[in-house]
């Protein structure tokens, strides 16, 4: 399965660039996979996510739980109403369902 790691994030805004770390670490592994870090996660995401089966997206996210906790969601099976957003512009949800319309069976099955 062709995967996709966008980590997204600013290394200048202390935990915010968590997404930015993971990917750095990840491109010292020898794994098959494709890595692509973000300053936002915005629109500039969908022609990189574009003709991948699965896009992992890491990025920090305020949520009120304990520092650290990790969540692991498949956002086109899930059905949020939270907005992912903050300092990277339009937020992620509507950034992939931009995706969704604009490009179609282009955009990864799972996200």
């Amino acid at each position: 399965m062709r995967t996709l790691v966008i980590g997204v994030g600013n290394l200048l805004r202390c935990d915010d660039g968590a997404g930015i770390h993971v990917v750095n670490k990840l491109r010292e592994l020898p794994l098959d996979i494709d890595t692509l870090d973000v300053a936002l996660g915005s629109i500039e995401i969908l022609e990189a996510m574009k003709s991948y089966q699965r896009v992992i997206i890491i990025d920090a996210i305020v949520t009120g739980s304990e520092p650290g906790t990790i969540f692991f969601i498949n956002l086109p099976e899930s059905n949020i109403e939270t907005q992912f957003s903050g300092s990277h512009g339009i937020d992620l949800l509507t950034t992939l369902e931009l995706g969704k319309r604009l490009y179609g069976d282009e955009m990864p099955e799972e996200i």
